[in-house]
């Protein structure tokens, strides 16, 4: 039996694409991989695995956590300032000062109408500190009547005349009282108990005095009675 002879089919030629015609892209046949059959349990853990949520844990993790101050507030938290400004003579040189009037409470403002002169208020009884401190704690609620490093170190029975915070607080009160403003004098006796819970002294020295300028049965004179029982 003779060879068998290869035919060889001739090639057809390509056909020319016309002027503005696109050529079609050809198709590359992709070799036969062999496909692995799954049962139906393992595609399930199959797509759980590759679809797993991330715990709360994880993506807590990842979050960059900021370290910035906060600086925006609800406007509700802003002081009530008003736009009516109350300008008063305080001090022995009748310092002037200004404070809003809405920020002070009503019995503040019935007692400073008494101490009017030529249409300012004079508190020439009382120093600029002392106003001062109460204008700061009326604006931000911080009774700022310590500095640091004041103290020195001395014997116990100058120990209070060195601390010049006792005296800072004692003019405050009595600025307290002739202003009519219980909640500031309230927030004086509360900053007096807590400084008499961390100190070694008691205001001893300044007991008579505080509890001469007291009317009697005030906080003040209440509080210096208990510090000496």
């Amino acid at each position: 039996m003779g060879r068998l002879k290869q035919v060889v089919r001739p090639r057809k030629p390509e056909a020319t694409p016309q002027k503005g015609q696109r050529r079609s892209p050809r198709l590359i046949a992709l070799p036969n991989r062999s496909t692995k059959t799954f049962t139906p349990a393992q595609r399930r853990s199959r797509k759980s695995s590759n679809f797993q949520k991330p715990s709360k844990s994880s993506s807590k993790a990842t979050q960059p956590q900021s370290t910035a101050t906060q600086r925006r507030f609800s406007i509700d938290e802003a002081p009530k300032l008003g736009t009516y400004m109350l300008v008063l003579y305080v001090g022995p040189y009748r310092t002037l000062t200004t404070i809003h009037n809405d920020v002070l409470p009503t019995s503040t403002i019935i007692a400073l109408r008494g101490l009017y002169q030529y249409g300012f208020a004079h508190l020439e009884a009382h120093s600029v500190e002392s106003f001062e401190l109460y204008r700061v704690w009326l604006y931000t609620g911080k009774l700022c009547t310590r500095i640091p490093n004041e103290e020195e170190e001395v014997g116990a029975e100058d120990a209070v005349w060195v601390d010049c915070e006792w005296g800072r607080m004692a003019n405050a009160y009595f600025l307290a009282v002739d202003l009519r403003d219980e909640k500031f004098g309230n927030a004086i006796v509360d900053a007096m108990i807590e400084k008499v819970d961390g100190s070694e002294y008691y205001p001893t020295s300044l007991a008579a005095d505080l509890y001469a300028s007291t009317p009697q049965g005030d906080g003040m004179s209440r509080l210096i009675v208990d510090f000496h029982v």
